[in-house]
Formats: C-alpha cells, structure tokens, sequence
C-alpha cells in the first residue's frame, strides 16, 4: 500500500493504491490553501475508511514541486515524518511529471481529441506575474526538458515552446493568452486535474524499481527562491 500525499496546488489530495491504480482510494480537501488543518486529518480518515493501520502502508510518495510553497512545505514535512516514524521508503515525484502523464491518460481516454500531427505535453504552473514553471514531455510520456521557471514573454518563445504542443496546468491559460498564434492545444480539464491516478501510476512504478529518495536530505522542488514581503517598520 502506498500513501500519495499532493499539496504543491490550492488543494489538499491525498491518496492510496494497492498494487494497481485500479485500487486507487482519493480524498481531497474541501476549501482551498487548508492544507496545515487537512492533511493529517484526510489520511487518517481514508486509512480508518479502507480498514487500514500505519503499518500498513509501505511507502510514502510526494508531489515534490514545483509548486505553492506553503503547501510543498507541508506536504514534504508530514511525508518525511511518516517516511521516518514507520520506516518506509519516500519517493518524491516532479508535478509537472504528474500533470503530463495525466494529460497522456486524458488523451488516451479521449482519442477524438488526440493531435493527429507529432506533438509534446507542455505541464505549465502559474508561479504568478507573468512566471510559470514548465517542463516538455514527449508524447510517449518521456521527459525532454527539466523542470524550469520561466518568464513568458512574447519574443523569443521558440527557444522553449513546441511547434505543437498539449497544454495542462495552472499555467497553461495566460501562456495560451499571450502566444494565440502558436499551435497550442488546450482543454480546460487539465487546468487544476485531479491526477492523483497518474501520480499512483508513477509510485508504483518508483516503487518497483526502488527508486526512492532520502528523507534526511530531501528538499522540495522549488526552482525559485522564496521571498517574504514584510510591511516597512514605523
């Protein structure tokens, strides 16, 4: 049994599988950024619902980022102290890897919508202003470019975007707003997706190979510093 803990977005999911994805159990929380307050809460529910103790669970796997800081900060904090306090091993995921494997599930699911010419999966996060983090992902799912943050801007953008390419993320429609004229493919039910069985998809797979990260050195997949704005002293 592996536990999936994603915090990186404005909403808190969490998740359990078995030895498929056709086991898969999710919960999520029901108000945005309360992270701190339903974490521990939505696991021990959907443990207590599936008949499950601690021990139970053989590993612990992440949305390690990019993404919000506060929630990464959460998510890694409890994943770590579970990975340690049971023994288990950890496995951190990128979100953009989530978000384009589910958009390879999406297209799968829907073939109708499939490009009919070559194109790559675009995963896009907002990091605000006119900054996302992206990454590409050829069709097949196999990574061709690493997780980055990116100031979009109107020249220049053959250096980092596709001649055709599927969109997904958060990100995806002020990139989409500000390049009309490119061959971007996009579907609003990959802005904020609830990819928990691609991410269950990827931990088994970790898992087999274990493929696992340290917990004592572990730091989540921020890309950017973080900056505190504090109000001037009087």
């Amino acid at each position: 049994m592996i536990l999936c803990i994603d915090t990186g977005s404005e909403w808190c999911r969490v998740s359990l599988c078995k030895n498929n994805t056709e086991s898969l159990v999710s919960a999520h929380s029901s108000l945005p950024n309360s992270h701190s307050a339903t974490l521990l809460p939505l696991v021990r529910d959907l443990c207590s619902q599936e008949g499950l103790a601690p021990a139970d669970i053989r590993a612990v796997a992440l949305s390690a980022g990019p993404g919000s800081y506060t929630g990464l900060r959460i998510g890694s904090a409890a994943a770590k102290a579970l990975a340690f306090s049971l023994n288990i091993p950890f496995i951190a995921i990128s979100s953009l890897e989530i978000l384009a494997l589910h958009s390879l599930a999406f297209l799968n699911q829907n073939p109708e919508k499939k490009p009919s010419e070559p194109f790559v999966f675009l995963p896009l996060l907002d990091a605000r202003r006119q900054e996302v983090y992206m990454a590409t992902f050829q069709s097949s799912g196999n990574r061709i470019i690493a997780d980055k943050p990116l100031v979009l801007e109107e020249k220049s953008p053959e250096e980092w975007l596709p001649s055709y390419a599927v969109l997904s993320g958060s990100g995806a429609p002020k990139t989409l707003a500000l390049f009309p004229n490119h061959q971007l493919l996009f579907y609003p039910e990959l802005v904020s997706p609830d990819s928990s069985v691609a991410m269950a998809k990827i931990a088994l797979s970790r898992y087999a190979q274990q493929d696992f990260s340290n917990p004592k050195t572990f730091e989540p997949f921020y890309l950017k510093p973080f900056y505190l704005n504090t109000s001037p002293k009087i």
